[in-house]
């Protein structure tokens, strides 16, 4: 097993893990380590870190390997969110206005590729708070997005995958509806610019889906035709699952 990770801070990271066998890490640490609580010096910030897996026990395997930032071992697992990427955001000037916080790169949004055998089209293959990590292709988990947003007592603006069936969107209103603030409004856009961006694979996609739903006119038109519909199913979705209610706290782009 070898992984590739950075760091934003220089100096002891707290390695923990589950189970028994031998991490080396090299890079911008430089360390071997066999036990839980082991503390790596990283020398470079936003560089990467190499960590391979040499030895592991069959019966006791090495699981849960975390890699914890400075000073934060101890409140890590109740403020997941490190103190000083928030202190940033909260500093934005909001001219009284609430911040809206847009969760597109931070689900990966414009690396959701139509062929890609990993994509995010059903519930189960979304990413969830388990996985092992928050920085693969999938993008973060979900509730993730809605409780960053609530920290920062901000509205909250999510990209559907363009991929998504109608029970994988179904499924994501009912999940931030139970997880946002009940002041914040959402708003929900299909995908990223995928009506006419053709620099990003979403946009390709509705061509290609516009063409085999029968729709007339160029390629940029029949694709244009696709997302509007594929808009139009997924704000019915959302509407209903938030009900009337709450369907003055939805928008749609």
């Amino acid at each position: 097993l070898s992984k590739r990770f950075r760091s934003p801070l220089t100096g002891n990271h707290t390695v923990l893990f589950d189970g028994a066998g031998t991490l080396v890490f090299t890079g911008a640490a430089s360390a071997t380590v066999t036990t839980s609580g082991t503390t790596i010096n990283i020398t470079t910030a936003d560089t990467d870190v190499i960590l391979d897996l040499t030895i592991t026990n069959a019966s006791n395997l090495i699981k849960n390997i975390k890699c914890i930032l400075p000073n934060y071992e101890a409140t890590y697992t109740t403020a997941p969110y490190y103190p000083g990427s928030i202190e940033k955001l909260e500093a934005i000037p909001r001219a009284g206005q609430r911040l809206v916080f847009r969760s597109m790169n931070w689900r990966r949004t414009n690396g959701d590729k139509p062929t890609s055998p990993i994509d995010e089209t059903t519930w189960d293959r979304r990413s969830t708070l388990t996985k092992h990590t928050q920085g693969s292709s999938f993008g973060v988990a979900w509730e993730h997005c809605a409780r960053l947003s609530n920290e920062l007592n901000a509205d909250l603006w999510v990209s559907v995958p363009h991929q998504a069936t109608e029970g994988y969107t179904r499924s994501l209103a009912q999940l931030l509806l139970g997880e946002l603030d009940a002041d914040a409004i959402l708003i929900v856009e299909p995908s990223n610019e995928a009506s006419w961006n053709t620099s990003f694979d979403q946009a390709g996609y509705f061509q290609t889906l516009g063409n085999t739903q029968g729709f007339t006119g160029t390629a940029a038109q029949k694709g244009r035709k696709s997302y509007s519909k594929f808009l139009a199913e997924t704000a019915d979705i959302f509407l209903t699952e938030w009900g009337e209610a709450n369907a003055h706290r939805l928008r749609f782009v």
